[in-house]
């Protein structure tokens, strides 16, 4: 049986399939905004986080819309990274959009996504002692349409991700 989990998202966009619950919490985006939000007054009582959004492909073979779970997760321009897992894919957090192709290609050699919270979503976990996931969908590419895309496939993407969801918790496997 899983814990109780607290189901973090960047944004509304993200979370908008989801029907709202206690359980539900909108850090905002980017790094400083989610170190500011998710204190542990936010987590108290819940025995497990998942962050769930969207993240930009770092190579252009993850098919838009699929999902993934995070194993590694790093944050761009900084040492180490934290280990979550043994299996999936390796997230690299941004402060800010990923727009730029050549510097997306210079790093896919070291990660497949890219997002700008769940570094610090699972540092924050980490150090509190709680068992964190992240869970990704491809909504983009990580170029010059990152914007665009997100805006005009958000609702198709975030109803994906809770489909997902739902599975996994109807299972208790993830």
């Amino acid at each position: 049986m899983l814990s109780k989990i607290l189901f973090v998202f960047a944004t509304y966009l993200e979370a908008q399939a989801f029907e709202a619950s206690p359980d539900i919490f909108i850090a905002g985006m980017g790094p400083a905004k989610v170190r500011e939000t998710l204190t542990s007054k936010v987590f108290e009582g819940y025995g497990e986080i998942w962050n769930i959004g969207f993240a930009g492909a770092m190579d252009k073979k993850l098919p838009f819309g699929s999902i993934y779970t995070v194993s590694v997760v790093g944050r761009h321009e900084q040492e180490g990274h934290h280990k979550l897992h043994e299996e999936g894919k390796r997230l690299i957090t941004f402060d800010a959009p990923l727009h730029d192709p050549k510097l997306r290609d210079l790093l896919a050699h070291q990660w497949d996504l890219v997002d700008m919270e769940g570094h610090v979503v699972a540092e924050i976990a980490l150090a509190n002692n709680i068992p964190c996931r992240l869970i990704k969908i491809v909504s983009d590419n990580a170029d010059e349409n990152t914007t665009a895309s997100i805006l005009d496939n958000a609702p198709k993407l975030a109803q994906l991700l809770k489909d997902y969801v739902d599975e996994r918790l109807e299972t208790d496997v993830l």
